[in-house]
C-alpha cells in the first residue's frame, strides 16, 4: 500500500528508487583545490574546481569554477574560452592566467586581500594546466 502525504489520503507519497547519471566526464581529468587558513576550516580563501578533456595535448572541453573570486562561487567562462581548443604550453598557461585575472573580481575582507586571492587563483590555474600537460591531474 503506497504511503500518503500527511493530512491527505488521496495523494500517494512516491519514493525515489534510482538515480542514473551519465558517464559523460569519465575521460576528463579533474582538479579541486581549496586554500584556507587551516585544513580543518570550512571557509576558504580561494577554491578552484576544474575538469578538462585533453586529446593530443589540446583542450577539447574545459569547465572552471572558483570560490572567493567574486561575491559568489562562479564559472570562469572567459578563462574557459581562452583555453578551449588550445595546446597546453607555457604561452597558453600565461594567457589563461591573464584571462583569469581579468575575469576575477575578488574583494578584500577579514580572511584575505583581493590581491592575495587573485595571485593564489592564478597559481592554482597554472598548477592545473601544468598537471594536464604532464598527465598528472587526477582521473
Amino acid at each position: 500500500m503506497p504511503l500518503s502525504t500527511p493530512g491527505t489520503s488521496a495523494t500517494p507519497l512516491r519514493l525515489l528508487q534510482a538515480v542514473h547519471l551519465p558517464v559523460r566526464f569519465v575521460q576528463h581529468r579533474q582538479y579541486l583545490r581549496k586554500v584556507g587558513t587551516r585544513r580543518a576550516m570550512a571557509i576558504s580563501k580561494v577554491a578552484l574546481a576544474a575538469t578538462a578533456l585533453v586529446k593530443d595535448n589540446v583542450i577539447r572541453e574545459i569547465r572552471l569554477a572558483a570560490a572567493s573570486l567574486a561575491p559568489f562561487p562562479a564559472r570562469l567562462y572567459q578563462t574557459e574560452a581562452a583555453l578551449l581548443g588550445k595546446q597546453i604550453d607555457a604561452r597558453t598557461i600565461e594567457l589563461a592566467c591573464k584571462a583569469l585575472i581579468d575575469e576575477a573580481k575578488p574583494i578584500d575582507d577579514i580572511r584575505s586581500t583581493a590581491q592575495y586571492r587573485t595571485r593564489v587563483a592564478r597559481n592554482l590555474l597554472a598548477e592545473f594546466l601544468t598537471e594536464l600537460n604532464s598527465g598528472a591531474a587526477s582521473r
